[in-house]
């Protein structure tokens, strides 16, 4: 029995056999659930710090496609997620009508955008594989902000009619607000949802199939190119990197399946069916495996890349380098030395006046003090 806050019954009859969560399955959900959370916001924000640290991954206009997913998985994070947690710990949706619905309306806009986007990925990566000479005049800059805004509009257009239509409501066991099935299935409920299926999760997995189904027949074709002028033993060498970039591509194509399948197919069942047709822990495992996209993302189309790989150690060398000048200092500070930086006054050699001589953190109380320290890119005094 799927259970639908905020929408009223027609027995107007409480919920006294209504199955709760006991509190270890409550305790378990959250625990699972504050994991993705964390994880989400932290693969997508080291993606995205990657990519505008990293001036050869900031070159790369294919990368803007990996910004807005992670941008749209960060969101989710953000926005869905932490209230889904809060109402699986409380048991209940404690933030008001209002904001189940802006709610639901985000949750569907984020997961709309990160399907979509993904196509667009896989369709770019035909692109450079395929047709590598042609790729360049394809794929301009321009030509992928006009698709990611496509992703935004769409996202925006499917997430908007459930608020103008007033369908949405808290599902207990989705734990998140979504559309209530049964009671707008007709009043325009069917249509939205078969729309929806077909634009923003048939056509993006047909796309995405067929892409890396091309991909790999000219990875294929390629190496078996290289194979009939190598050495037999470099030929096993080419044989296992295919091997390699199958299991690859059989991994995004799969993930995607496995994570967003569950949440659309549940929907159709519901808005055809009945609510109760899907049991209520399919409910619950349906919202975990969308969720669980946002966490994924970032590790498959980013982090497992040897580039972006190589940006984060960077980006984790230089922050642990500047921690530990930064422990330095105050190493150096607890012993009695203070550092501090002069600003000069229209960038001319200053005259020690107290009108143009400002130190940070400390400001010297007479011109003749600053006379007799050594004046430089430091100042330092006792």
């Amino acid at each position: 029995m799927s259970a639908l806050h905020f929408e009223n019954d027609s027995s107007n009859e409480p919920f006294p056999l209504f199955i709760h969560r006991d509190i270890y399955q409550i305790g378990i959900c959250s625990f699972f659930m504050f994991t993705i959370i964390i994880v989400s916001i932290l693969g997508n924000i080291a993606v995205i710090l990657a990519i505008y640290k990293t001036p050869t991954l900031k070159e790369d206009v294919s990368n803007i496609f990996l910004i807005n997913l992670s941008t749209a998985d960060l969101f989710s994070a953000i926005f869905v997620m932490p209230y889904s947690s809060l109402a699986l710990i409380s048991d209940d949706w404690l933030f008001g009508t209002k904001w189940c619905s802006a709610q639901c309306a985000l949750n569907y806009c984020c997961i709309i955008v990160s399907m979509v986007t993904l196509s667009f990925i896989s369709i770019d990566r035909q692109f450079v594989i395929v047709y590598p000479l042609q790729f360049s005049s394809i794929m301009t800059k321009k030509r992928i902000y006009i698709l990611i805004s496509y992703t935004w509009i769409s996202g925006v257009a499917f997430a908007i009619v459930p608020l103008f239509g007033r369908w949405v409501v808290y599902d207990y066991w989705e734990i998140v607000c979504a559309i209530a099935w049964d009671s707008y299935r007709d009043k325009g409920g069917l249509t939205y949802v078969i729309v929806a299926f077909i634009v923003c999760f048939m056509i993006p997995a047909i796309v995405m199939t067929i892409c890396y189904i091309r991909i790999y027949r000219e990875v294929t074709r390629h190496y078996k190119r290289r194979l009939e002028h190598q050495q037999h033993h470099i030929g096993i060498e080419q044989l296992n990197e295919q091997r390699k970039i199958l299991v690859s591509f059989s991994v995004i194509v799969l993930m995607f399946f496995f994570c967003t399948t569950p949440f659309c197919v549940t929907k159709v069942i519901k808005i055809f069916i009945s609510s109760d047709a899907i049991h209520n822990w399919i409910n619950v495992m349906a919202t975990y495996m969308q969720y669980l996209a946002s966490a994924t993302n970032p590790f498959i189309y980013g982090i497992f890349r040897s580039d972006f790989r190589t940006a984060f150690l960077k980006i984790l060398s230089k922050t642990r380098r500047n921690s530990n000048q930064v422990h330095h200092a105050n190493e150096t500070n607890n012993k009695g030395t203070k550092t501090g930086i002069v600003c000069y006054k229209d960038d001319q050699v200053p005259q020690l006046t107290p009108t143009s001589l400002f130190i940070y953190n400390r400001k010297f109380d007479s011109v003749n003090t600053a006379r007799n320290l050594n004046i430089g890119n430091e100042i330092k005094y006792i």
